[in-house]
Protein backbone atom coordinates (compact mmCIF):
# COMPACT_ATOMS: atom_id res chain seq x y z
CA UNK A 1 0.00 0.00 0.00
CA UNK A 2 1.22 3.47 -0.88
CA UNK A 3 -0.07 6.57 0.93
CA UNK A 4 0.52 10.05 -0.46
CA UNK A 5 -0.15 13.12 1.70
CA UNK A 6 -0.67 16.57 0.23
CA UNK A 7 -1.67 19.75 2.06
CA UNK A 8 -4.78 21.43 0.66
CA UNK A 9 -6.81 24.43 1.76
CA UNK A 10 -9.32 22.26 3.67
CA UNK A 11 -6.63 20.23 5.46
CA UNK A 12 -4.88 17.19 4.06
CA UNK A 13 -5.52 15.16 0.93
CA UNK A 14 -4.67 11.48 1.40
CA UNK A 15 -4.29 9.31 -1.69
CA UNK A 16 -4.21 5.56 -1.10
CA UNK A 17 -3.01 3.09 -3.72
CA UNK A 18 -2.75 -0.68 -3.51
CA UNK A 19 -4.40 -2.98 -0.98
CA UNK A 20 -6.52 -1.57 1.83
CA UNK A 21 -6.61 -4.82 3.77
CA UNK A 22 -5.92 -6.22 7.21
CA UNK A 23 -2.25 -6.52 6.29
CA UNK A 24 -1.91 -2.75 5.80
CA UNK A 25 -4.45 -0.98 8.00
CA UNK A 26 -2.12 -0.60 11.00
CA UNK A 27 0.24 1.47 8.87
CA UNK A 28 -2.65 3.53 7.51
CA UNK A 29 -4.12 4.03 10.99
CA UNK A 30 -0.92 5.69 12.20
CA UNK A 31 -0.79 8.04 9.22
CA UNK A 32 -4.47 8.93 9.52
CA UNK A 33 -4.25 9.60 13.26
CA UNK A 34 -1.27 11.87 12.78
CA UNK A 35 -3.11 13.71 10.01
CA UNK A 36 -6.35 13.95 12.00
CA UNK A 37 -4.50 15.41 14.99
CA UNK A 38 -2.76 18.04 12.86
CA UNK A 39 -5.20 19.22 10.18
CA UNK A 40 -8.78 20.57 10.30
CA UNK A 41 -10.01 18.15 7.64
CA UNK A 42 -9.12 15.15 5.57
CA UNK A 43 -10.00 14.24 2.00
CA UNK A 44 -9.43 10.65 0.89
CA UNK A 45 -8.81 9.55 -2.69
CA UNK A 46 -9.36 5.79 -2.91
CA UNK A 47 -9.39 5.50 -6.70
CA UNK A 48 -6.08 3.61 -6.68
CA UNK A 49 -7.15 0.98 -4.14
CA UNK A 50 -6.83 -2.46 -5.74
CA UNK A 51 -7.90 -4.63 -2.80
CA UNK A 52 -10.23 -3.97 0.13
CA UNK A 53 -11.59 -6.05 2.97
CA UNK A 54 -13.61 -5.50 6.16
CA UNK A 55 -10.54 -4.20 8.01
CA UNK A 56 -10.08 -1.57 5.30
CA UNK A 57 -13.69 -0.48 5.63
CA UNK A 58 -13.36 -0.41 9.41
CA UNK A 59 -10.43 2.03 9.30
CA UNK A 60 -12.37 4.31 6.93
CA UNK A 61 -15.43 4.30 9.19
CA UNK A 62 -13.29 4.90 12.29
CA UNK A 63 -11.54 7.84 10.62
CA UNK A 64 -14.87 9.35 9.65
CA UNK A 65 -16.23 8.95 13.17
CA UNK A 66 -13.10 10.48 14.71
CA UNK A 67 -13.25 13.49 12.41
CA UNK A 68 -16.93 14.13 13.05
CA UNK A 69 -16.42 13.99 16.84
CA UNK A 70 -13.89 16.79 16.54
CA UNK A 71 -16.12 18.86 14.22
CA UNK A 72 -13.64 18.44 11.41
CA UNK A 73 -14.29 17.77 7.75
CA UNK A 74 -14.08 14.29 6.25
CA UNK A 75 -14.57 13.55 2.60
CA UNK A 76 -14.03 10.45 0.52
CA UNK A 77 -13.40 11.92 -2.89
CA UNK A 78 -13.08 8.96 -5.23
CA UNK A 79 -13.67 5.24 -4.81
CA UNK A 80 -12.20 2.42 -6.86
CA UNK A 81 -14.56 -0.28 -8.11
CA UNK A 82 -13.25 -2.75 -5.51
CA UNK A 83 -13.93 -0.33 -2.64
CA UNK A 84 -17.44 0.28 -3.97
CA UNK A 85 -18.04 -3.46 -4.24
CA UNK A 86 -16.73 -4.14 -0.73
CA UNK A 87 -18.84 -1.31 0.70
CA UNK A 88 -21.95 -2.61 -1.06
CA UNK A 89 -21.29 -6.14 0.25
CA UNK A 90 -21.10 -4.73 3.78
CA UNK A 91 -24.25 -2.63 3.34
CA UNK A 92 -22.24 0.61 3.39
CA UNK A 93 -22.86 1.73 -0.17
CA UNK A 94 -24.59 4.87 1.14
CA UNK A 95 -21.62 5.82 3.33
Amino acid sequence: MKVKLEEIEQGMAVTIEGDLTIYHVAELKEKLLETLNTYPGIELDLDGVTGCDAAGLQILCAAGKTVRKGNRKFKIDRLSAIVQKTMASAGLDGF
